[in-house]
């Protein structure tokens, strides 16, 4: 059983069923709802089921560890939490570990509070999906953006990280729009958030 984000999931082996894990959304009892399975190949009579918390992985990832008694295997897999909003307009909150984040149709919010919540490598860092320029927002305004000053300060739009802290930049890379923040002015991004589909974004879509 693990937390991650609002949401309770169970983990159940298959250890006399081929292999692989089945995972569960248990957080209302009352309506349980199959998430996914997975597995890999080799792997034959899972035993031993560990989580690793956001907070305690080396990759900042949520994992699951799964080791398999006959095939004498190890498989470590990634967890991603998975927000969908609706029609209406919606807040859609960053937490630690990696999310994946769908607004819908109305305004939306997506509210990013922690550095260390958000990531910065491909895989394993925040990714929007369905951002609408003009519409939506990406709020960082509880993001401290200097943290070699003291109180909270906000971010400045820049064309490029050139050491200075409280810098946020905006790039396209390979399809996809990256928003990459500096808080210590080692000219480093110390967060990326991924958006999928958006050709550019401008200071306007993004409250500081």
């Amino acid at each position: 059983m693990a937390t991650i984000g609002d949401r309770t999931l169970a983990f159940v082996g298959l250890e006399r069923g081929g292999g692989g894990v089945m995972v569960y959304d248990v957080t209302d009892i009352s309506n349980v709802q199959f998430v996914t399975y997975a597995r890999n190949a080799a792997d034959v009579s899972p035993e031993g089921l560990t989580y690793v918390a956001a907070e305690d992985s080396p990759t900042g990832q949520a994992l699951l560890a799964v080791t398999n008694e006959l095939s004498l295997s190890l498989s470590v897999y990634g967890l991603t939490r998975i927000v969908h909003g609706d029609e209406n307009s919606n807040v859609l909150a960053s937490v630690a570990g990696v999310d994946e984040l769908t607004g819908g149709a109305g305004k939306d919010f997506f509210d990013f509070n922690k550095v260390g919540d958000i990531g910065t490598a491909a895989s394993i860092r925040d990714v929007i999906t369905d951002f609408t320029q003009r519409v939506d927002k990406i709020d960082l305004s509880t993001i401290d953006a200097n943290i070699l000053k003291e109180g909270d300060q906000k971010f400045n739009w820049a064309p490029a990280l050139s050491g200075k802290a409280g810098q946020l930049v905006v790039e396209q890379n390979e399809g996809v729009t990256l928003v990459m923040g500096d808080v210590n002015g080692d000219a480093i991004a110390d967060f990326t958030i991924e958006l999928l589909g958006v050709p550019r974004l401008t200071p306007q879509d993004i409250i500081f």
